[in-house]
């Protein structure tokens, strides 16, 4: 929970089915939560590039969409088969990537493939995978800029038949503050930097201020004094 205790937590889910082309052998995506975006690219073989295209919003995006800040803190991505038993077939193969060695061009599902860890075949049932952050996906967010150690969840599904259903499940939890303003009667709010725990001053200071109360009057004096105080606190 973000600390000034005015976040608020969704859980939110997004089932769709892709269907492949006629030429089609590989249905490929990528699952990125910097960009709130779900993108998805098919090729006719494991070495042809896959152009990913911009598919579906993330789960939650809508909610958090005017948010003042937002983070990812968990989430899961399943797939299914949802042909026909006889037309099975195919690999599955997927893992949380960091989105700097990561790229939407110039990509095959054969790279895709050796770049993670875990390949099935399509069962019958669906297969998924949760999503690990790393330190940086955990910092709140303001815009959809990538950092480069930032994850994503990247997927191939390789061999497929032709002209084939692919069911796909993607659950988020998501955490986020709304943006408040001026005339919206609530109280405004004021952002510290951006990494928990490397704000040792700036706590310092705004938890000595908030204890003396009234620090925000006009009273030249009383700031006068008060600023005094914090810079010793913080000397």
């Amino acid at each position: 929970m973000a600390g000034n205790g005015m976040s608020q937590i969704g859980r939110f889910t997004s089932d769709f089915i892709i269907l492949t082309g006629a030429t089609d052998g590989t249905l490929n995506m990528a699952v990125l939560p910097f960009s709130n975006n779900i993108s998805h690219g098919m090729t006719s073989g494991d070495t042809n590039d896959i152009t990913f295209v911009s598919s579906y919003p993330f789960p939650g995006s809508g909610k958090v969409a005017n948010a003042a800040r937002r983070r990812l803190l968990a989430m899961c991505v399943k797939v299914y088969w949802a042909g026909t038993e006889q037309s099975r077939s195919g690999v599955v193969s997927f893992g949380n990537v960091p989105l700097g060695s990561s790229p939407l061009t110039g990509v095959t599902p054969r790279e895709i493939a050796s770049s993670v860890p875990y390949t099935f075949r399509f069962p019958d049932a669906g297969v998924g995978i949760k999503w690990r952050p790393s330190e940086q996906d955990l910092e709140w967010r303001q815009g959809s800029l990538n950092n480069g150690w930032e994850t994503g969840i990247y997927l191939t599904c390789r061999g497929l038949p032709p002209t084939v259903n692919i069911r796909f499940q993607i659950t988020t939890v998501v955490e986020w503050e709304d943006a408040v303003g001026l005339t919206s009667g609530t109280p405004i709010q004021q952002y510290g930097l951006n990494e928990p725990g490397a704000q040792d001053l700036w706590s310092k200071a705004v938890g000595f201020l908030d204890k003396t109360g009234h620090w925000l009057l006009d009273n030249a004096e009383a700031v006068g004094h008060k600023a005094v105080d914090i810079a010793k606190l913080l000397m």
